[in-house]
């Protein structure tokens, strides 16, 4: 039972599966022809943007090469203080989000007629008007590419916040527009990842492609994370120790606390046990 004495999402959804039931959860939705070739589209117009920029703006081109070639030089500009167009911030922030999200979309995309992906929808679903609109945009993938490239900008931004504050703490007090510079320009790397991503959606229904193309997905992460790590280090005065601490407690607090709140109102362990073990005696 949940706290208003009704009985969990979890609960109605295992009684529904046994029983053979139609579930609230999943609803059947009207939806029209796969819209695959808008990944191919949005990832051709980012690139032809970052491009355009690249070859026109001498600053621009100047920020990103020295991001990638001396990042522990641009670090410590920033650290005092150095200023950076916020047009070109947010213009390398926007292709680095879009780059990501044409990658998340295109594997939602691909998962979109899998009941396993279904079940997990609905566990994560507020509501189930929530749902229906988010399966809508998974089988029409413009809005959804357009909302994981706004909630990673906000993700992204939220960081940027979170590195203000932790320069208070340590008394060096770097200037907010700095700290946003500083993980947007960071960002810039996953241009890289361009050329797969506009295709991800294509190249994950060829399984000899799937380990190649999710372990180079998982070195560029990597790379992000600790370039990071770095430039906290650089920009707070901080030991490498300090800062591993500092962001590993952070992520963990994050973890319990999103645990805690699903729990509460899900009871999200039963759940995914359920899940597991259906999934593990070839239900799905």
């Amino acid at each position: 039972m949940n706290q208003n004495c009704k009985p969990r999402m979890a609960w109605k959804v295992v009684q529904n599966f046994y029983r053979g039931n139609s579930d609230a959860t999943l609803l059947p939705l009207e939806l029209g022809n796969s819209e695959d070739e808008i990944f191919i589209l949005w990832g051709f117009g980012v690139l032809i943007l970052f491009a355009y920029f690249f070859r026109r703006d001498y600053r621009f081109r100047g920020n990103f090469i020295r991001v990638l070639v001396r990042p522990r030089g641009f670090f410590s500009e920033l650290k005092e203080a150095r200023k950076i167009f916020l047009s070109h911030s947010l213009l390398t922030v926007f292709i680095a989000a879009s780059t990501l999200s044409l990658i998340l979309a295109g594997l939602f995309y691909h998962l979109r007629e899998s009941v396993l992906f279904d079940f997990i929808l609905s566990l994560f679903s507020i509501h189930t008007d929530f749902k229906r609109q988010l399966v809508t945009f998974i089988w029409h993938p413009t809005g959804l590419i357009a909302l994981f490239t706004l909630g990673i900008m906000l993700c992204l931004s939220v960081f940027a916040g979170y590195l203000k504050l932790l320069s208070m703490l340590t008394s060096r007090f770097v200037p907010l527009r700095n700290t946003f510079t500083f993980i947007f320009w960071l960002s810039g790397i996953f241009v890289f990842l361009l050329p797969i991503a506009l295709s991800f959606v294509r190249l994950i229904n060829f399984p000899q492609l799937h380990l190649w193309s999710f372990l180079l997905i998982m070195v560029f992460v990597a790379w992000f994370i600790y370039r990071i790590f770095i430039g906290i280090q650089i920009m707070c005065d901080l030991k490498p120790g300090i800062v591993a601490i500092i962001l590993l407690s952070s992520l963990l607090i994050l973890t319990l606390l999103f645990y805690w709140a699903y729990d509460y109102h899900i009871s999200i362990k039963a759940h995914l046990g359920y899940l597991y073990h259906i999934w593990k005696y070839g239900h799905f």
